[in-house]
């Protein structure tokens, strides 16, 4: 064996060697130690080529007033989050060549937080590290959090020419309303989206894209989360995200913002929606959504970017989603550097 190979291998074993260290599932549980991994649940969704995505009307942005105009491409809010001193969304997107290896090293001895969310789980995204996760295996109704399932089969449609009725009467272009539906303040939007397809295919297909993204423990039964049929759990949610991150970016793009316009086509009124999400418009708010059910509590799926990267935290049944969310990831920004 020449030198070369010699070199070689030896490199391979370390790699190896790397890699398998950070493997390996502590249970159910609070802070992992060996920090466990949920990359070889998203090996499923990296084989998925991207599928053109939704296109909201492109209208600029007000300087006088601050408000973002609807463009899933384009326009920040600027805001005070705790981590906009770091944020690079540029960095996000950037292929992880070092995939395997813990992007985040523990610094710190501080205990997890206790939260009243019955299921919890914070990540990193673009790696598939978990740091911290609780009861992450257990189905949950996941309320308004389907909506980013239905956005995903509204982009994978794409049908711009497409107008969809609400409730209301008002009509709007396909785009604007994912754009309300994302937005949380626009009643009905989903169902209208459904309806606009015919409800049941719609929802068959959000369950068949479910299994694409290997969702096996997710069940859709209708496409707003209104019924305690719609459940999930936090690995599932994970490989939601991971999928939205990756090839339908423009819908984590739209629910990071704070507020946007839409066109009513019958009147050709433009109107302002607000963002139900109060991370929405701060920094270092990279997407997300939220919703509660009557009986269920607040479930809140979100991404930050922390040191350049996606960090994501996700908390089901909870008393106070936005409260708990903010103390986890208070928690991961003071123990991981």
């Amino acid at each position: 064996m020449n030198s070369y190979n010699k070199i070689f291998f030896v490199f391979l074993a370390v790699a190896l060697a790397i890699v398998g260290s950070g493997f390996g599932k502590t249970g159910n549980g609070k802070e992992n130690g060996e920090v466990s991994s949920f990359y070889e649940k998203f090996s499923y969704g990296l084989e998925q080529k991207p599928v053109a995505e939704a296109k909201p009307a492109v209208i600029t942005d007000n300087s006088e007033t601050g408000e973002t105009k609807i463009d899933a491409s384009y326009g920040e809010q600027s805001g005070k989050g705790n981590y906009g001193n770091i944020f690079e969304n540029g960095a996000l997107l950037k292929p992880d060549l070092l995939s395997f290896i813990d992007a985040f090293q523990k610094v710190g001895g501080e205990q997890a937080p206790q939260i009243s969310g019955n299921f919890a789980a914070v990540a990193d995204l673009k790696t598939g590290r978990n740091y911290f996760e609780e009861n992450d295996a257990f189905r949950w109704p996941v309320s308004s959090i389907a909506e980013l399932m239905a956005a995903v089969v509204a982009a994978k449609k794409n049908d711009p020419a497409l107008k969809i009725t609400f409730p209301s009467g008002e009509t709007y272009s396909l785009g604007d309303a994912v754009a309300a539906m994302l937005m949380g303040s626009k009643a009905g939007a989903a169902e209208a989206i459904a309806n606009a397809y015919g409800k049941s295919d719609f929802v068959a297909e959000m369950n068949a894209t479910a299994k694409e993204f290997g969702m096996y423990s997710t069940n859709f039964s209708d496409p707003a989360g209104l019924s305690a049929g719609t459940q999930s759990t936090v690995l599932d949610l994970e490989k939601l995200a991971f999928n939205i991150y990756l090839n339908y970016p423009k819908i984590f793009e739209t629910t990071k913002k704070k507020s946007v316009y839409v066109t009513e086509l019958n009147s050709k009124k433009i109107k302002l929606l607000s963002n139900a999400n109060s991370f929405a418009g701060t920094s270092g708010f990279v997407g997300g959504k939220a919703g509660s059910a009557d009986d269920g509590g607040a479930n809140i799926l979100s991404i930050f970017s922390y040191r350049g990267r996606p960090v994501l935290v996700i908390i089901l049944g909870s008393s106070d989603g936005f409260g708990e969310t903010e103390k986890l990831m208070d928690w991961f920004g003071n123990n991981y550097k």
